[in-house]
């Protein structure tokens, strides 16, 4: 079984430390063997990271994407990421699907409130929403 650092999973998916911790803290990812810097990644975190954004291109929500996998086998995961790598319909790099004018995302957050995104905004700036997202967490964690 293969195991990865937090520096090697950043290389490999080119997604930023932060946005792995918040997907954890979110429950898309699994939750961490180890902690601090023994800490240790699986497979299904390397999966799941490179699932995300073409689910995401595919106009799936964070919520939702985190119901999917939940409702999904491993070997099912990695069956449909094969298939997205292997199809033509894989995204352009930074040209996220253009949403219907006026529709919102929907992040959950802590304490049953949620944070409405114009989707335009959230499919643009993902970066951007996922700091947000991150500092709100970080200030319901504190009270």
């Amino acid at each position: 079984m293969s195991e990865y650092t937090i520096q090697e999973l950043i290389k490999r998916t080119g997604i930023p430390r932060r946005t792995i911790y918040f997907y954890t803290q979110q429950g898309i990812l699994p939750p961490l063997q180890g902690a601090g810097l023994s800490a240790r990644y699986q497979e299904a975190h390397m999966v799941r990271l490179r699932l995300i954004p073409l689910l995401r291109h595919h106009g799936m929500r964070l919520d939702q994407i985190r119901e999917y996998f939940e409702s999904q086998s491993e070997s099912s995961l990695v069956r449909r990421l094969n298939e997205e790598v292997t199809s033509k319909s894989l995204p352009v790099p930074n040209a996220p699907p253009t949403p219907p004018p006026g529709a919102f995302v929907h992040y959950s957050l802590p304490k049953g409130m949620t944070l409405l995104v114009p989707a335009d905004i959230a499919a643009s700036q993902p970066g951007k929403v996922e700091e947000i997202l991150h500092t709100i967490q970080e200030k319901l964690d504190k009270e």
